[in-house]
């Protein structure tokens, strides 16, 4: 092997205990990991206490310790040298139960002809690590034992908020960028995601210089929430610069709600002119359901939405048509995270819209694709829609 190989080895192990460093600043961030200690070491009494190592040692929410070796490579050699410093470190601290070899993405776990992993993950071999595990699973992992120990209502929000920074620091990592490009030496982090917005986007290597993104998207005219949750903005060689709006759902369940206005604000945004939309839109508004209509009433809705059916898909995924936004605050690409396999799909809003337009056969929903009703205490007041999430 070349030295510039060696080199590049070594740059991707170094890349690779960093992609493992941010995913766990990010649990630490919202209190997934309590407790951290960088590169610790360890040895038997009277012998060096320096002779064993792990690249980090965390202790997770609820309680559990661990150990975590990153590794941009997966050497019979390499695995054979962590799993022998997790043996005695476990013999050693008792309270280290647990040690985890962390990749930084699923490229090598995917190559099923790689012994170590196929041993390790199948349990088919005795191993002092516990786990092969990429580092967007260790982030799973860690907010699946949060969840454990938290009030359910007020941790869902924080993994939600949490979950978009976490996309923000994707679509900004340098090294990803630097991956993108060809550097064979860096890692990324969440490479996976990161290549799929890419593709998604259309956004090529060729040109592209960096990536900057926020969160800090400022509330509409009315004073509501953006359908933006995380922006980017894209740059060129040649001095261009693309803006990216992302909006971000990490949920559980099969169905969330997706949007809350008054029905005077929804027929300003569809039609304000059409007075008989108007009058419909109140009607439901003061029942709160559609069991609590005649169906005459039900009709009369579903008669006057049905012209701009595709006009509110696009305005509740994306703000898209309502004046109130500003387009930076229009999401033009949905990223949905299932929470219970991990999986992350990432579509265009309008490609998201026809999808799930392609499903409804018109008979929910005032012929939308939108389960109707209304939000806690606000029974005509507000109209609220619950949303289909799908992959």
């Amino acid at each position: 092997m070349s030295s510039e190989d060696n080199i590049k080895k070594a740059r991707a192990g170094v890349s690779a205990q960093q992609a493992l460093r941010d995913t766990v600043n990010r649990l630490q961030t919202m209190g997934a990991v309590v407790h951290v200690q960088e590169k610790p070491t360890y040895g038997y009494p009277g012998y060096d206490p320096d002779q064993f190592f792990a690249h980090m040692g965390i202790t997770f929410a609820d309680g559990e310790e661990a150990i975590l070796y990153a590794t941009a490579s997966l050497s019979s050699d390499r695995v054979r040298a962590h799993q022998w410093n997790a043996f005695n470190i476990k013999k050693i601290d008792p309270y280290a139960t647990h040690a985890y070899l962390i990749l930084p993405d699923s490229q090598k776990i995917n190559e099923r002809s790689n012994e170590p992993i196929v041993e390790i993950r199948s349990k088919r071999i005795v191993s002092a690590l516990d786990d092969v595990l990429t580092t967007q699973e260790l982030y799973e992992l860690g907010t699946k034992k949060l969840a454990a120990v938290s009030r359910k209502g007020a941790n869902n929000d924080l993994q939600g908020k949490s979950f978009e920074e976490v996309i923000k620091d994707i679509l900004k990592s340098e090294s990803n960028v630097a991956r993108f490009k060809g550097d064979t030496s860096r890692v990324g982090f969440w490479y996976d995601i990161f290549a799929e917005i890419m593709k998604v986007c259309d956004v090529r290597p060729d040109h592209l210089v960096r990536i900057s993104a926020t969160t800090a998207i400022k509330p509409n005219a009315r004073g509501g929430s953006p359908k933006t949750d995380v922006a980017a903005w894209v740059y060129f060689d040649n001095g261009t610069m693309r803006t990216l709006t992302f909006s971000v759902k990490n949920t559980s369940q099969k169905s969330v709600s997706v949007h809350e206005y008054p029905a005077d604000t929804f027929a300003d945004v569809l039609d304000s002119a059409n007075d008989s939309l108007r009058a419909a839109l109140r009607v439901f508004q003061r029942a709160g359901s559609m069991q609590k209509m005649t169906q005459k009433q039900r009709d009369a809705l579903t008669r006057e939405l049905k012209p701009y059916l595709f006009q509110l898909d696009r305005w509740v995924f994306g703000g898209h048509g309502d004046p109130a936004f500003t387009p930076l605050q229009c999401a033009d690409y949905l990223i949905v995270h299932d929470k219970n396999s991990y999986r992350v799909a990432v579509h265009k809003t309008e490609d998201y819209c026809r999808l799930l337009e392609k499903e409804n056969d018109g008979t929910t929903g005032f012929g939308s694709i939108f389960g109707w009703t209304y939000p806690s205490k606000k029974r005509g007041k507000s109209i609220q829609l619950k949303g289909k999430i799908v992959f």
